[in-house]
């Protein structure tokens, strides 16, 4: 529990930076609410997740545009990702994915690829680019997606997942790849 605790302090801070690093690549907008994501510990000793409401209604409409079922978004947090918002995630799945080390999972490496990673079936994917937690997720294709600043680096990484298994096609990619970037204009 001890090393949950130090990894929460060391990326929290990194996490604050992040965030501002997102939003100063748009307009500041007084009106917009902006909540930070954070794991809270609990009196049980247990991480929580407490979404960024405007990170969240971003993903909600995006999964919807996409036709998905599941999605995330984690930020940059130093050289890590910390989660942000997450819909149709299994609490567990959302535990595992409260910090991303870098270059694990299919959102680590979208991160450090600066490319979209994608798989036709979470599943059955063998490639090692799936972490096991995710198989929890009732979903098959998928898509991890960077988002950059205005500079080229890497700012947050969007996921999408779909009911079906199958291919994802470079057209899609890209169509959605241009949706992502507009999560820099949300926060």
């Amino acid at each position: 529990m001890q090393k949950w605790n130090a990894i929460f302090l060391k990326y929290y801070f990194h996490y604050k930076i992040a965030v501002r690093r997102l939003a100063s690549t748009s307009p500041a907008d007084p009106a917009t609410p902006r909540g930070p994501c954070r794991a809270v510990q609990t009196p049980g000793g247990s991480r929580m997740f407490t979404n960024d409401p405007v990170h969240q209604q971003w993903l909600e409409s995006f999964i919807a545009e996409a036709g998905g079922i599941a999605g995330t978004v984690h930020v940059q947090a130093g050289d890590d990702l910390v989660l942000t918002a997450a819909h149709n995630i299994p609490p567990q799945v959302v535990q595992a994915v409260l910090h991303v080390a870098r270059g694990k999972g299919m959102a680590g490496l979208a991160q450090v690829r600066g490319q979209p990673v994608r798989t036709c079936d979470l599943q059955t994917d063998d490639s090692g680019r799936i972490r096991p937690g995710a198989r929890a997720v009732a979903a098959q294709s998928a898509i991890a997606l960077p988002v950059f600043d205005t500079a080229g680096a890497t700012v947050a990484v969007v996921g999408v997942a779909w009911a079906g298994a199958g291919e994802i096609d470079a057209a899609t990619e890209r169509r959605l790849a241009g949706r992502a970037r507009t999560l820099a204009h949300a926060a």
